[in-house]
């Protein structure tokens, strides 16, 4: 019988769509581009964390004077810290000669002088400064780097899978034409006989040729839509060293089951205009959406130094100084430092500039996040709308073919019996073909709808499983 066989279609070795994915999981060069976009946003976490390295500066000078000569030397260690700003210094100096008396300096040799302290920030670079608003950045652009590597998995998953559902209808879709080739070729030696009999005439042995040659050209146009197919699915699908795999038409084995629940659909009572709660929480973590709003998060900080930059600069200062011997600086003693800096900016155009673009850079990217909820939300009422329509499809393809498959039978019996002609009975084949191609499109349409769904609600791709 004329695509039974089809229907029942079953083997041991097939390609999955859980093959397809693990391998993309496993090889395939995009994920590992992925991957690295982490790597990436690390080095600039740890780029940030270096301005808050510990740095050397030192200074040396030898003066020569008719009347002084002196030797002058002075090292500091500085460690920026996160802490409002607050700078830790610890430090040596010395200097040695003859220093001319408004130096107040000693001209007895000594070992020098150690130091250690504190400078914070009181006003601007305390609440906020340039350093811990690039080390917060960087982090949320690591957090932001994370979710583009989870966009761009999905995305290459959905694409996957579309690409996995085509193969197979390429598949199915060459087995219909192959089998319609394969009654027409039979019947054709049959017909030989019977016309060799006398039982009928030789027209019907040309027309079943023509019919021959029609299905053949359908095969080969089918088989070429399978080799592209086949050329696609090979970039998801490789082996163990990465290469692309050479597949085989014998993979395609695997039918194209349907979910389980797709005749009440798993995404509830179709068409509606609102979306489920669910489904609303899906969007608003997926993540596209959440890289949008770390960047506008990274905006307000620039927003918030901006303004912190208008301020004067007034830094306290507080350290201790130990003299390492009754030398150089001996009349100083040992003893406690405190004190003030003060820097007023006459003009803060950089500060301003800065805090008027950053501010104009938010207005943009809250509208680009206004517009992307919009876009996704209609996306996915759009996909919702795709999967119920190929619902539709789906059932009523199916219910066609069972009508062109029993309309089929009937014109073969009536040919049998004299009742009919070979005319008919191609027609009867094509059509009832046409309907089983019709059933494989609307199934394809059906699956690629819901890959395209799983990604618009960012659900991991587990859709292999639960199929019939």
């Amino acid at each position: 019988m004329l695509f039974l066989a089809l229907l029942l279609n079953q083997s041991s070795f097939a390609i999955t769509l859980k093959d397809v994915i693990r391998s993309v999981e496993r090889s395939f060069p995009m994920m590992r581009a992925a991957d690295a976009e982490k790597g990436v946003a690390e080095g600039r976490v740890q780029t940030s964390e270096g301005e808050f390295d510990i740095r050397f500066r030192g200074n040396a000078a030898r003066v020569f004077g008719d009347q002084y000569n002196t030797t002058r030397f002075d090292a500091l260690l500085e460690k920026p810290t996160t802490i409002w700003g607050t700078s830790l210094f610890a430090g040596y100096r010395s200097s040695n000669g003859v220093f001319p008396p408004y130096y107040g300096l000693s001209d007895a040799p000594s070992p020098g002088q150690m130091r250690a302290g504190l400078n914070v920030p009181l006003l601007r670079d305390g609440p906020l400064d340039s350093r811990r608003v690039s080390l917060a950045q960087s982090v949320i652009g690591r957090d932001a780097a994370v979710q583009l590597s989870a966009q761009q998995k999905i995305e290459i998953r959905r694409d996957a899978t579309m690409v996995y559902w085509e193969w197979l209808a390429a598949v199915k879709r060459l087995e219909v034409f192959e089998e319609l080739l394969h009654v027409a070729s039979e019947r054709g030696s049959q017909l030989e006989m019977q016309v060799k009999r006398g039982d009928l005439p030789k027209f019907d042995v040309d027309d079943n040729r023509r019919a021959i040659l029609q299905r053949e050209a359908q095969k080969v146009a089918s088989e070429r839509a399978l080799q592209e197919a086949s050329f696609r699915l090979a970039l998801y699908l490789r082996d163990d060293n990465g290469t692309p795999r050479t597949i085989e038409r014998g993979a395609g084995t695997e039918p194209l089951a349907l979910p389980a629940d797709i005749s009440h659909a798993p995404y509830g009572p179709l068409p509606r205009t609102e979306l489920k709660e669910e489904e609303k929480a899906a969007i608003a973590s997926r993540p596209d959406v959440a890289r949008i709003r770390a960047r506008k998060q990274q905006i307000e900080l620039d927003i918030k130094l901006a303004s912190n930059q208008v301020l004067p600069r007034l830094d306290l200062q507080v350290g201790a100084v130990r003299n390492m011997a009754s030398g150089l600086y001996a009349k100083y003693g040992n003893g406690f430092e405190v004190g003030a800096g003060l820097e007023i900016p006459l003009q803060v155009n950089v500060a301003e500039g800065r805090g008027e673009s950053a501010r104009a850079t938010l207005i943009q990217i809250e509208a680009q996040e206004e517009l992307l909820m919009q876009r996704v939300e209609q996306e996915l009422r759009d996909v919702l709308s795709a999967l119920e329509q190929a619902r539709k499809r789906v059932e009523l393809a199916g219910l066609e073919f069972q009508t062109a498959h029993s309309l089929e039978q009937g014109e073969r019996r009536r040919f049998k019996l004299g009742s009919s002609n070979l005319i008919f009975v191609n027609l009867r084949e094509q059509q009832s073909s046409e309907a089983m191609i019709r059933q494989i499109d609307s199934k394809v349409d059906y699956l690629r709808a819901l890959a395209r769904y799983q990604a618009s609600v960012a659900t991991d791709y587990v859709s292999s499983e639960g199929f019939e």
